[in-house]
């Protein structure tokens, strides 16, 4: 029984972070689609961040930083769990993201952002560097009877955006953005980039 309750915790945790992984929250955000078509009102929300120039302190001060940072902006953004009802996960690479539950509305998602971006103002001490990042963040509303692979290409839409912005942003995802920005494949194997055509921005 141990044996196979370790099996099932490494199935949807993340080994560097110890967080929930993609595994989990397409679990949830499939449960939360059925929650929202049974229960009128019923909203909530899908944050995905990226960390803006990963690569480069990968490049520059190694990849043992690189992880080091990846646990140290984990334990940070883990309260977030009780400042918004929010579940953080390791979606993978150098991404998180937040399912954000019983959304009361556009500000209150919008605040949970401007929180983790707060959460990045201090520098991370690491192998005696101070390590700033920033973090580019896209958001759906987890709005209408969808798939769950709509809400999480939603969110990496509205994070690519942001991204071409300048990154250290939060953008929304709307239709205009439907229209800018077309994934070429949704959810492909966990690793693996997705490609994207880029229209107007």
């Amino acid at each position: 029984m141990a044996a196979s309750s370790s099996c099932c915790t490494r199935k949807i945790a993340d080994p560097l972070t110890n967080l929930p992984n993609r595994t989990l929250l397409v679990e949830r955000v499939a449960s939360a689609l059925g929650k929202s078509g049974r229960q009128p009102g019923y909203e909530f929300a899908v944050m995905l961040l990226d960390i803006d120039r990963f690569k480069m302190i990968n490049d520059s001060l190694g990849h043992l930083v690189g992880d080091e940072l990846l646990v140290g902006l984990a334990r940070r953004l883990k309260e977030i769990d009780h400042e918004f009802a929010a579940m953080l996960v390791r979606f993978g690479g150098d991404q998180f993201a937040i399912l954000v539950d019983d959304v009361t509305g556009l500000s209150h998602v919008k605040n949970a952002a401007r929180w983790v971006q707060q959460c990045l103002e201090t520098p991370f001490s690491l192998e005696g560097h101070d390590v700033f990042c920033s973090m580019s963040i896209g958001i759906v509303l987890g709005r209408g009877a969808r798939e769950v692979e709509d809400v999480l290409g939603d969110a990496e839409t509205a994070m690519h955006r942001a991204k071409a912005l300048g990154g250290g942003r939060s953008e929304i995802f709307d239709n205009e953005l439907r229209k800018q920005w077309r994934p070429r494949s949704l959810l492909p194997a966990q690793g693996q980039p997705r490609q994207w055509a880029h229209h107007g921005i």
